[in-house]
């Protein structure tokens, strides 16, 4: 790829992802201090879709996308767009899931239209599933709270394994 994003752009993409599925919001969370830990509650969507699983973990999913792409101004998109093509993972699901023998570049053009549009996408869906599975889990307390220090390493080990699928690192 001939799009090389540095490691903070990266960062910042994961992590507006993190924050608006675990939190409700693309800005940085607020943790408080409880019991000498800072915590931060998990939203309520966050609770009922994932945690409770009380609601559809794929309408969560893509319901969480879209919230982050909406607040993504342009430049923000097309880091986006260069993040979700550079990876051996978009490699492989267009191999697999290509059902139209759509060329590459009809692909690269339908994950850009739909970022512009804040539409579904099969490779833009895929691409954050992956950023929202982490690795050891997804850790709660009492059902309602993170910890700042397992959110901080979340982020950085989502980046270290993107990084680990990334064709331009």
């Amino acid at each position: 790829m001939e799009k090389q994003l540095t490691l903070q752009e990266k960062k910042s993409i994961i992590s507006q992802f993190l924050n608006v599925a675990f939190f409700g919001n693309i800005n940085p969370p607020e943790f408080i201090r409880l019991n000498e830990v800072e915590v931060k509650e998990f939203s309520n969507s966050f609770k009922l879709g994932i945690l409770n699983k009380k609601e559809d973990f794929k309408l969560f999913i893509l319901s969480s996308i879209s919230k982050l792409i909406s607040r993504l101004n342009e430049s923000e998109r097309n880091k986006l767009f260069w993040m979700i093509i550079s990876t051996e993972n978009f490699t492989a699901d267009v191999f697999l899931y290509n059902k139209n023998d759509a060329s590459i570049e009809e692909i690269h053009i339908g994950i850009l239209e739909a970022i512009e549009k804040n539409q579904s996408n099969l490779f833009v869906n895929l691409f954050f599933a992956r950023i929202l599975t982490i690795k050891g889990g997804i850790k709660s307390y009492k059902e309602h709270y993170t910890t700042k220090e397992w959110y901080d390493s979340a982020i950085e080990n989502q980046l270290k394994e993107y990084n680990e699928f990334c064709l331009t690192a």
